[in-house]
């Protein structure tokens, strides 16, 4: 959906503003029913995850657990990706 979404917008960027391109997108009926024909359910795979988290750990507090991993894990990452590169001046 977003690959449909940023190539019609980029299109319009060619010839118009950001804003007014992506006021041109959703004020044109074709082109806002070609990227929201193509959502999918990627909104419910969290909910479904702390559903089963919750019904496997029986803590009421796995999805806050979950989304604390997930944090972490993305900050060493950033840190691995970026921070390392950056030569210490000094």
């Amino acid at each position: 959906m977003r690959g449909a979404l940023v190539r019609r917008w980029r299109e319009r960027c060619g010839t118009l503003g950001p804003v007014d391109a992506w006021r041109s997108i959703v004020t044109d009926d074709d082109a806002r029913r070609s990227y929201q024909s193509r959502r999918g359910l990627g909104g419910f795979l969290l909910p479904i995850l702390f559903g089963m988290l919750l019904d496997l750990l029986r803590v009421r507090t796995t999805c806050f657990m979950f989304l604390y991993g997930i944090v972490w894990v993305s900050l060493i990452l950033i840190y691995l990706s970026e921070v390392r590169r950056t030569p210490v001046a000094g």
